[in-house]
């Protein structure tokens, strides 16, 4: 599970990383200061239960797509000079790991700390300082204490997924999980090990399940994979494993905290037909210590990204913060009945690695007949860890994973996400691998159209139907710069190189509209920027102000040809500047005949 509400900067994870990355991801962290901003939630407090704003999607996800920009930026900057080497009195002092925790230790603690942080994502090196057994605060809403549940619920398997985790971290998940799950409602714990070369997790974990299984016989079981099969496949293998009527799958970095069973058997109970999430609280992944998150559903962008959501305002109104809340998707860990998850396809074992599954399977249990819910009363804290150990370009797969959701479940709305990923829609050059099982599995379903989940279940999503063009916007006479939004601050859209990250993407709209930057994922943000000829200059202003003010917004466009404003008649067009950082800087001024180019066209732009 990897959506993140609060994270660190990008100048602060830059010095995590090394080389050629550390030099770029430095280089362009003010390029990327609007979309890291607006990845964070930011929260208000309505009565009686604490409000949660839309997060925008996932500060990792630029951590993870530095590896494309290094490739594509290398040929234009040198090498920067070689850092000083560390002194023993004061190494890495310039890590995030130290900003809020050991300060105390000696350099040589410091650097073993330093080690571990940087294999296992967060600071292993204090996790085996720390107890097993150690307290965690009740943070359930106050109504939760007074709730009473059946004596009778379902046995329940857990199931932990790991690779590479930290010994003592994957030890207190078990542990937490056996302390704070009623004995009677747990019938077994299985590990799925992914295939990890940690020798810790060999012998040294056997011990630990030997001992237990010892007091309790066939308690634990542990499946091995003898390959690396991913975070997906690796959760279906922990299901097959499992013999309770009720199957919860996580991560292996979770705490549990009291009464989390109760509520989510109940449901499912209720039910079998509803997938039910936990509210999540944060552990810290440098000082370990427990971060409070207001109560959220679950949703995802149009790259199909996870992202916590204010809760729907039928929820609100309820003024029941015990109440359980609608939620249009998952955002990883799950609990649901073992027989109906089969039923309704398990995951998409065709998705590899990692990422869209949980968005995958939230939209179609929607579309076929179940639902999803997030309980307030059920609350587990997790590791948001500062890397993921799977592998260094996790966008790769969490895109292609993207395209199979895409193409077998959204319709005519698949267009949106190929739009935000900014690839053509047609010969995109991505093997998403055979989706025909996937096809006959909504067939036989008799699932509902993805048009029908947007108005019925995620009618918070914001729909783009408008748009007729899309990609990186280049002029002819320099084509390898790409207009960019810039720094936030300044809203002034600048030339830098073409990558094809999303401070680049462009959008043309029938309304003649062009949208620079990243797109609002829900109808509730307001914070899509349009480019606007402001006093001859050009400009990036909020759509939704610039069009209450009557501001020059609108332009014309046709692939190939120029780009000019429809009220001042200016063009935007490329002027020779010795002192801009590329050589060019962008002007409005009279139309001299430059040519404009979207790399996507879906309809209707004349050539």
């Amino acid at each position: 599970m990897m959506c993140t509400r609060k994270t660190k900067t990008l100048v602060s994870t830059c010095v995590i990383l090394s080389g050629m990355t550390n030099i770029i991801c430095l280089l362009y962290v003010g390029w990327v200061t609007n979309y890291i901003a607006s990845m964070y939630v930011r929260g208000q407090e309505p009565a009686p239960v604490k409000k949660l704003d839309e997060s925008q999607g996932d500060t990792l996800k630029i951590i993870e797509r530095l590896d494309h920009l290094e490739n594509v930026i290398k040929q234009h900057i040198q090498d920067a000079p070689a850092k000083p080497e560390e002194t023993e009195a004061e190494p890495f002092t310039d890590s995030s790991l130290f900003a809020h925790w050991g300060q105390e230790l000696s350099p040589e603690g410091r650097r073993v700390a330093l080690k571990q942080f940087q294999y296992y994502g967060y600071n292993a090196y204090l996790s085996d300082r720390l107890p097993l057994d150690r307290p965690l605060p009740d943070l359930r809403p106050s109504g939760c204490r007074n709730l009473s549940f059946p004596d009778s619920l379902p046995e329940m398997s857990i199931v932990f997924i790991f690779v590479n985790e930290a010994l003592s971290v994957l030890l207190r998940s078990i542990h937490s999980a056996m302390e704070r799950t009623p004995p009677h409602l747990l019938k077994e714990i299985i590990l799925v090990d992914d295939n990890s070369s940690n020798e810790e997790l060999k012998e040294k974990l056997t011990e630990y399940v030997d001992k237990v299984n010892g007091q309790k016989p066939g308690f634990i079981k542990i499946v091995r994979h003898s390959k690396q099969e991913g975070l997906i496949r690796s959760r279906v293998s922990g299901w097959r494993a499992a013999t309770a009527p009720v199957v919860a799958l996580f991560d292996a970095h979770v705490e549990f905290n009291v009464g989390w069973a109760e509520p989510v058997l109940t449901r499912i109970k209720e039910n079998r037909k509803r997938i039910i999430s936990p509210s999540f609280d944060n552990i810290k992944y440098d000082n370990f210590e427990i971060e409070e998150y207001p109560l959220a559903a679950q949703g995802f962008d149009w790259e199909l990204w996870c992202r916590y959501l204010n809760p729907p305002k039928a929820w609100w109104k309820l003024e029941n913060s015990t109440a359980p809340i609608r939620s249009p998707a998952l955002i990883g860990c799950f609990i649901v009945d073992r027989q109906y998850f089969q039923e309704i396809g398990l995951l998409d074992e065709g998705m590899e690695v990692y990422g869209g599954e949980n968005v995958e399977l939230g939209i179609r249990v929607w579309q076929c007949g179940g639902s999803v819910e997030v309980l307030p009363c059920s609350r587990i804290a997790h590791i948001e860890r500062a890397h993921k150990p799977y592998t260094e370009d996790l966008t790769a797969h969490v895109r292609r994973n993207a395209l199979r959701v895409a193409e077998v479940w959204m319709d005519e709305f698949k267009s949106h996400v190929y739009m935000a990923w900014n690839i053509p829609q047609e010969d995109s050059g991505i093997d998403i691998g055979d989706i025909t099982a996937r096809k006959a599995l909504r067939k036989q379903l008799q699932c509902k159209t993805f048009r029908w989940y947007l108005v019925s279940v995620y009618p918070e999503m914001r729909m783009y139907t408008d748009i007729i063009a899309y990609g990186m916007l280049q002029n002819s006479l320099k084509t390898d710069l790409c207009l960019d939004q810039g720094p936030e601050t300044e809203n002034v859209p600048i030339l830098y190189i073409c990558h094809g990250m999303t401070p680049q993407n462009v959008y043309y709209t029938s309304s003649q509209l062009l949208h620079v930057g990243l797109l609002s994922s829900t109808v509730d943000d307001d914070d899509n920027r349009c480019l606007v000829d402001v006093n001859s200059r050009p400009r990036l202003i909020e759509c939704s102000y610039a069009k209450a003010k009557r501001m020059k917004l609108h332009w014309k466009f046709s692939q190939g040809g120029p780009i000019q404003n429809l009220k001042s008649k200016r063009c935007l067009e490329l002027q020779e500047n010795n002192e801009a950082e590329f050589g060019f800087q962008l002007v409005l001024q009279k139309c001299s005949g430059q040519h404009w180019g979207l790399t996507n066209v879906l309809r209707g732009l004349a050539s």
